[in-house]
């Protein structure tokens, strides 16, 4: 279970909502009353329990083999979830509901091949470009368009400088 977890996941959960609040300021024309959360890992289970506590505010949650919240069954939004095909990363019980659930909710359960690890940013293209392909595809069945109209540019991971010299104020 995610108990001994969770001080992380509702602080993640509130920067989450505090990042919204943010961007609602400094971007007020973008639509932000229905949103779509993505997340791996524990990224996927802050996601999931955003969209438990706000769930008047989601449209849908990707998760990318989240492993201690369980996706929720309520069907007041779509859940979409991969799965990875990893012997080192296990799923806590009750995470993924039975099929009967998943079938009432609206909830989707991909089995991918890949390993846990491979899922988030920095795994292999390969990874990355099979996620996204059966994202769009399912996004495609659910929402019948898909409203990217550029391909991502992936860029490659480079060295950040853990502080940049600025000239005093005058």
């Amino acid at each position: 279970t995610y108990v001994g977890r969770l001080p992380q996941i509702q602080r993640g959960a509130a920067n989450i909502k505090f990042a919204i609040e943010q961007m609602r300021k400094d971007q007020p024309h973008a639509d932000y009353k229905k949103v779509t959360m993505v997340g791996h890992s524990m990224g996927g289970d802050i996601s999931m329990y955003f969209a438990k506590q706000y769930p008047d505010e989601i449209k849908k949650v990707v998760t990318l083999d989240n492993l201690r919240v369980p996706l929720l069954t309520d069907g007041k939004f779509k859940v979409l979830s991969f799965r990875s095909n990893d012997p080192q990363f296990k799923t806590d019980p009750g995470v993924i509901p039975s099929d009967e659930q998943r079938e009432s909710a609206g909830i989707t359960v991909v089995q991918t091949p890949f390993q846990h690890d491979d899922m988030r940013d920095t795994g292999p293209i390969d990874a990355k470009n099979s996620i996204e392909n059966m994202l769009d595809k399912l996004l495609i069945n659910a929402d019948r368009k898909v409203t990217r109209s550029v391909p991502p540019q992936i860029l490659e991971p480079v060295p950040v400088t853990p502080y940049v010299a600025v000239a005093p104020y005058p």
